[in-house]
């Protein structure tokens, strides 16, 4: 059995797993338009477009993401209601039942 961890140390865990990951390729995104728009190889209005790709691809990442958090986190959190409600709280997750909850693709574990 896996070691137990605390609600903190689950949340902290789940920064790591889910939000540096979405900022990664955010970032990643906004800075190949930027490296391309210095080339002139792409015009300066693309950038909206690079952001929409940006924030796209940003949510897909959250959403494979957050699944393999939760896993992780299921499997080694003993109070698991203290921990969604936090995780909640600190914008890991979305409410139970909201319609972006639906978002996250979810494996059959």
């Amino acid at each position: 059995m896996p070691p137990t961890v605390t609600v903190t140390q689950a949340l902290r865990r789940g920064q790591w797993m889910v939000n540096v990951p979405v900022a990664l390729t955010m970032g990643s995104v906004m800075l190949l338009w930027y490296i391309l728009n210095q080339r002139e190889l792409v015009p300066g209005w693309s950038a909206m477009l690079f952001l929409v790709a940006a924030i796209t691809l940003a949510w897909v990442v959250w959403s494979f993401a957050i699944t393999q958090w939760r896993l992780w986190a299921y499997r080694r959190v003993g109070h698991l209601d203290r921990m969604l409600e936090r995780a909640i709280a600190a914008k890991l997750v979305w409410p139970e039942g909201h319609y972006l909850e639906r978002t996250e693709i979810r494996t059959k574990q």
